[in-house]
């Protein structure tokens, strides 16, 4: 199985810089403890106990609730399971839940938290609707509830915040937390770039009435609203407005920290949050802001008081980022399988998609570029307002990016080279320090001791002494209006400069321009030693990999341990890297101090290298109940690299995962008699064999094994895999003869043998019924014949029929057989992320078979991963090997086990 690729969007695409947080790590041990909110590295964010004078949780009533729930269901199903002489343990049912949530990360503890009186909130619906699902089959009835009310269930449980403070609502404007009235702020104050001592008139764009409904709508009992655009594209000036216009008397709070927001809580009654994550996602950013935070600052109103008086929280975010943190990670590196040097695939942007969520709709866009009907109620005002007549008049840039000062920006950058050579090799140091992922200030050291690699030999043998004072004054020079290419960062007091930050604009623009030069080899050596957080440090060594430094990875991963050695990701880095080394002696060291993510390294290094014995004491340890995703990508790792003999002894060791893997292979090298001699032994074996029968054209014989697995006593996976195997061939009347009674399931396997005959009377008159479960069923399977067909009355059937079902894959599908691209584009602006991704795919898809580079290069340059995806794959068939080899220079090709 390949190993991943890099995420495009994060490392190769030119349309976007590495802005987000600390993405670069290099493993995944100890995923299933650092996701979960029971994990102690979360417990202090997600509200689990007080450390002092902060918040603590009270009990939610939605919890009892849902624990009723889930304790009815689980004893009707044991009782029915046992009444059938089936175990009915909750062990059972975490192995049922992986049919329907493969990478559920269930295990019993967590469900016996989940259920216990002093229980913790599940904070994943996913997770309870899988095992909803499970005891609903135990039952052989369908679920009495769809997964809408679960989840409604698992929101109303989580917990609600206490704070040991007074409410604000009693203390005076001038007290902290109050924020400044919306009338009195500046335009600045919320982050609105101006060209001079004034701001130009405010033109309507097209997307302010979108924006004003949501937050109108947020007003009514606290929400979310998120707002995606490019940097200098009118995000700010088009908030600053809105709230100026429908609630300019309530107050706005700009929180430069997570930490300094929670100071805040409870947030006061009419009030805006505004949480700007540009140019890097901070607030959302990993282990900050989760789902729950959001929750309880736009719902304590509701809850506590009833009082319809907000808060509204206004996010900002780049295009990118927006698209990296709400992209599910399998559909992020498309269909390729998971690395076997990456043990676990860590959904690092979990907590922040959820989180938004939340927002009252689908965020609001925010175009760089002026449409038609803007530019044309821009004229109308240009006669009395000469910065936007100039805006107008700007050939190169776009209106807004012209009142923001990017063509001084732009021109001071790249006029440098010749004006100021030294000021041209600081301003490059900066902007590859921000494509790298670094985010600390720029101090004057770091730039000093960087910038001397961008130098040319000349300029560096004729540098004064006073070359980087002359450089940072160039590079500092105030343009107008504020603009600067690198601004001051203020320090701990007055006087004190802490470093300088890059101007966003450049930082994204410039990343794009420089996307092809490759890092001087002095960088690596010299960037380091000016970092102190471990993000950063994380971010470099993620970069050095990618570009084949190895050596520099593993240092780099040393120094961020050193650096923070509590915090998991830096942990698991830190133990990749030492697995890649093989270095055997510090990851004992590591493990036997308990650190869960070196004893998951030194188990893959021990059965790296065969030594099974070494490695099964360890493995219980980790895994009694072998039940995490790490084991299950240990085991692929050990078939991708041949290790069949250590996988042979595990799986005679009695590791289930190792038995399902050991079958999978012999089933996959089609050798029946080893897998009946394991059949004989374990009835499960069976499903394995019978695929392979089916693929040697033995169908019969197939049936029979399945018959057999469904008549043991798991009868679950036997009972769908039978189903399934009914349907490919056709077998009609075995599916008609079995009862509801008998075989709940039955139904809706005829609904797809039907569909797969494209029996489209037969799939509607099941659709007509009183029977909502054969409803269901077969109008999915005609939902799937109409997209099949996909002529413009099939479209309006299938159009009315999401209206009232969940239906929108198979319109995505039609619309792409039809060429619909406008609609596809609505989908992907509107639909949940999950189908937004699907209609993003499928577009790229359609101008990727119609050979439309152009197309994809537009899209691309917008920073759309799928679109750059799309792209590669176009140069590839075309064998444009320069282009190819141009972006392998720069680690595009590279795969890497940190980025998931």
């Amino acid at each position: 199985m390949p190993c991943a690729p890099l995420d495009v969007t994060l490392l190769t695409s030119p349309a976007e810089p590495v802005q987000i947080g600390h993405s670069g790590y290099f493993g995944g041990y100890a995923a299933a403890q650092s996701a979960c909110p029971d994990h102690p590295e979360r417990m202090n964010r997600a509200g689990r106990h007080d450390d002092g004078g902060g918040f603590v949780p009270d009990r939610s009533p939605g919890l009892e609730r849902l624990q009723h729930e889930l304790h009815a269901l689980e004893k009707r199903a044991v009782e029915m399971r046992r009444r059938r002489g089936k175990p009915a343990t909750r062990g059972e049912a975490v192995k049922g839940a992986r049919k329907f949530l493969p990478d559920s990360g269930l295990n019993t503890q967590r469900i016996s938290d989940w259920m216990k009186p002093e229980g913790r909130a599940p904070r994943d619906a996913d997770r309870i609707w899988a095992l909803v699902q499970t005891w609903s089959v135990w039952t052989e009835e369908p679920p009495q509830h769809d997964r809408r009310y679960w989840a409604r269930l698992v929101e109303d449980a989580q917990p609600l915040r206490r704070t040991a403070r007074p409410e604000l609502g009693s203390q005076t404007a001038e007290e902290p937390g109050q924020g400044l009235r919306i009338a009195d702020c500046r335009p600045e104050d919320l982050g609105v770039h101006s060209s001079g001592r004034t701001i130009s008139t405010y033109v309507t764009r097209d997307h302010d009435d979108e924006l004003r409904t949501q937050l109108r709508a947020a007003m009514a009992g606290g929400g979310l609203v998120v707002v995606v655009g490019d940097s200098s594209s009118g995000k700010s000036r088009s908030v600053w407005e809105a709230l100026n216009v429908i609630m300019s008397d309530w107050a706005v709070i700009v929180p430069g920290s997570v930490t300094e927001l929670r100071a805040t809580e409870p947030v006061p009654d009419r009030t805006v949050v505004l949480l700007d994550d540009t140019p890097a996602v901070t607030h959302l950013a990993p282990g900050n802001l989760t789902r729950t935070d959001i929750q309880n600052l736009i719902r304590r109103h509701t809850r506590a008081h009833n009082q319809d008086v907000g808060p509204v929280i206004v996010y900002l975010v780049w295009p990118g980022p927006f698209q990296i943190m709400t992209t599910e990670p399998g559909q992020r590196h498309g269909d390729h399988a998971q690395s076997e040097r990456d043990p676990v695939t860590r959904d690092r942007w979990r907590d922040a998609r959820e989180a938004l969520r939340l927002a009252v709709s689908p965020p609001v866009r925010v175009r760089s570029r002026f449409s038609p009907q803007e530019r044309h109620q821009a004229r109308h005002h240009a006669a009395g307002d000469q910065l936007l007549a100039a805006a107008l008049n700007d050939s190169r840039f776009d209106v807004t990016q012209h009142l923001a000062g990017a063509p001084r920006l732009m021109s001071r950058w790249l006029d440098a080279e010749a004006l100021n050579p030294y000021g041209f090799a600081i301003l490059n140091a900066a902007i590859d320090i921000r494509r790298l992922g670094v985010q600390a200030p720029l101090t004057t050291e770091m730039l000093t001791d960087v910038a001397v690699h961008y130098l040319p030999d000349p300029i560096f043998v004729e540098a004064g002494p006073e070359w980087t004072r002359a450089a940072l004054e160039y590079a500092t020079t105030d343009l107008g209006g504020g603009v600067r290419a690198l601004s001051p960062v203020r320090g701990a007091s007055i006087s004190v400069n802490a470093g300088y930050d890059l101007a966003d604009y450049l930082q994204q623009h410039g990343a794009r321009e420089r996307y092809f030069e490759i890092i001087p080899d002095g960088l690596w050596n010299t960037l380091p030693a000016h970092l102190t957080a471990a993000e950063d440090l994380l971010e470099l060594a993620s970069a050095a990999y990618s570009r084949g430094r190895s050596a520099q990875t593993l240092d780099l991963c040393r120094t961020a341990m050193n650096c923070s050695e509590t915090d998991v990701e830096v942990i698991e880095a830190f133990a990749r890297a030492l697995v890649e080394h093989g270095h055997e002696a510090e990851l004992r060291e590591h493990a036997d101090n308990g650190e869960i993510e070196a004893q998951w390294g030194l188990l893959e290094l021990l059965l790296q290298q065969d030594r099974v014995p070494e490695a099964l004491p360890l493995l219980h340890e980790v895994d009694p109940d072998g039940e995490t995703d790490a084991l299950h990508a240990l085991l692929v790792g050990l078939v991708n690299r041949g290790q069949e003999k250590t996988l042979r002894e595990l799986a005679d060791s009695g590791d289930n995962f190792s038995q399902f893997t050991y079958w999978r292979l012999l089933a996959d090298q089609g050798r029946e008699d080893d897998l009946r001699h394991e059949a004989g032994k374990h009835p499960l074996a069976l499903d394995d064999l019978a695929d392979l029968l089916a693929a040697a054209g033995r169908i019969d014989e197939a049936i029979d094994a399945l018959g057999t697995l469904a008549e043991h006593d798991d009868l679950d996976p036997g009972a769908h895999s039978l189903g399934a195997m009914l349907v490919r061939c056709g077998r009609e009347d075995e599916l008609r003869a079995s009862s509801p009674e008998e075989w709940p399931a039955a139904r809706m396997f005829l609904t797809m043998l039907l569909t797969a005959q494209r029996r489209e009377a037969e799939l509607r008159a099941m659709a007509a019924t009183d029977d909502t479960h054969d409803r269901m069923h077969a109008v999915r399977g005609l939902a799937e014949l109409l997209a099949a067909r996909a002529s413009d009355e099939d479209i309006a059937e299938l159009e009315d029929l999401a209206r009232h079902d969940d239906l929108d894959e198979y319109l995505v599908d039609a619309y792409a057989m039809r060429g619909r691209e406008e609609d596809l584009q609505r989908m992907v602006e509107t639909a949940a992320p999950g189908m937004a991704h699907h209609a993003r795919q499928a577009r790229a898809r359609m101008l990727l078979d119609g050979d439309r580079e152009g197309d994809l290069r537009r899209w691309a340059a917008t920073g759309d991963h799928t679109a750059w995806l799309a792209l590669i794959e176009l140069l590839q068939r075309q064998g444009r090997t320069d282009d190819l080899n141009l972006l392998d220079a720069v680690g595009a090709t590279v795969t890497c086990p940190c980025r998931h």
